[in-house]
């Protein structure tokens, strides 16, 4: 190779190198940002359809042995003249409210506080009663399953109240999608009305490796800003460079900022749905609170430096 392009090659490599140091931080927080994506994305779960529901028998409660004698006639028409009894509807903390698994998605099982049989009727202890559930729906109409809703009423040792019980297999079937379900549940059997107990049911959102890089590039991005706002000002772009380890801690302190955010927003919220919308509202959320924290520790960091 001649003399005069090896002298270009080294100019050039001089000039990359050059380029390179003035700007390490910003090569490094996008080689963190891209093995954290990687990292991310590699930690994705398996969120898939499940076979097994909660696993309550569908068969009528209380079925007669088919070796049973027949019921004579002033049997059956006492049955039949029977009292249906009237339980109380749910007030209160009676009301059922279940959190579902984020990862497996597992059914879960709730049951409501004792609801009373009004006046002097009651029924045997121990008794199985039938109930009927409305559609658990999100506020955009998206419902789940009814194969994924299973409930029943047992009755107290005493005869004299009722608890509602209800299971929810999100995944039975079919994934459903993340957010709060709104219905309720009430009896449905001949010997018993009434018992009406609202349900609730979270279905978290279950991809929070997507939720961080989210939430990360939204942080970068809101570095990027905060950057080009401090260097907009021809005086600091003459100043000296700050040093990469002073630049580096700035850095990831401002990320930091969006953990509370994300915990916030997401984590402590099991009705966020996981949906555009939601997303945007994280990514600003979050932007704007590295841009707002990256002034703040940057002036602490100056005046702990001036103090040494």
């Amino acid at each position: 190779m001649a003399p005069g392009v090896n002298a270009e090659v080294r100019s050039r490599l001089n000039r990359l190198w050059t380029w390179a140091k003035g700007n390490a931080p910003v090569l490094i927080m996008l080689g963190l940002l891209v093995g954290a994506g990687a990292a991310t994305l590699s930690l994705e779960p398996a969120v898939k359809a499940v076979s097994a529901g909660c696993g309550w028998s569908t068969a009528p409660p209380e079925t007669a042995p088919a070796t049973a004698a027949p019921a004579t006639t002033a049997t059956a028409t006492a049955a039949a003249a029977a009292p249906v009894a009237e339980v109380a509807d749910a007030v209160g903390g009676s009301t059922i409210s279940i959190m579902t698994h984020r990862i497996s998605g597992k059914p879960k099982k709730s049951t409501a506080s004792p609801l009373a049989i009004q006046g002097d009727r009651t029924l045997p202890g121990g008794t199985v009663l039938t109930t009927t559930a409305t559609e658990l729906r999100r506020d955009d109409g998206q419902v789940l399953s009814e194969s994924q809703v299973e409930s029943r009423a047992e009755v107290s040792r005493d005869g004299k109240q009722v608890r509602v019980k209800v299971c929810v297999a999100p995944r039975l079937g079919e994934v459903s999608y993340s957010g709060k379900y709104v219905g309720s549940v009430s009896l449905d059997d001949p010997r018993a009305r009434g018992a009406t107990v609202p349900v609730t049911v979270h279905v978290p959102y279950p991809y929070l490796n997507r939720v961080l890089l989210w939430a990360l590039v939204a942080g970068m991005a809101g570095l990027v800003w905060a950057w080009l706002m401090r260097h907009a000002d021809q005086q600091i772009n003459a100043e000296s460079p700050e040093s990469l380890v002073r630049t580096m801690v700035l850095q990831i302190a401002s990320l930091l900022v969006g953990v509370p955010v994300v915990v916030t927003f997401v984590v402590s919220k099991p009705e966020w749905q996981g949906d555009l919308t939601a997303y945007i509202a994280l990514a600003t959320a979050v932007g704007a609170a590295v841009i707002a924290a990256n002034p703040t520790f940057r002036a602490l960091a100056s005046r702990v430096t001036k103090t040494d």
